[in-house]
């Protein structure tokens, strides 16, 4: 999991190549969840468009774990980026979250 703004995060192509897309890309909106969610196959990316979020996760080891290892707030112009296999769970606190899929 990591934090930063917007618009450095997108830019950081090294750690994962389909960073480049979300420029041309249109978000999804977040489908909040109390349980963590898991996607071994893609990287998630939320992105605070208003107001603040928390960003959560837990162990990697043990996806099925309910305990809360890192949490972050995020404020607007925020975002997070979850690799593939790790458990990701945002609560908003106000405002609107963007959701991308990234391959």
């Amino acid at each position: 999991m990591i934090k930063d703004k917007a618009k450095e995060l997108i830019k950081r192509t090294g750690l994962l190549e389909s960073l480049k897309t979300i420029p041309d890309r249109e978000g999804q909106e977040c489908d909040y969840s109390r349980e963590f969610q898991t996607d071994r196959e893609n990287a998630h990316l939320y992105e605070v468009l208003s107001g603040k979020a928390r960003a959560l996760t837990t162990w990697r080891e043990m996806p099925e774990s309910k305990d809360v290892i890192a949490l972050m707030t995020l404020e607007e112009g925020d975002a997070v980026l979850y690799f593939a296999g790790e458990a990701r769970m945002i609560v908003p606190i106000d405002g609107e979250v963007s959701h991308f899929v990234l391959e």
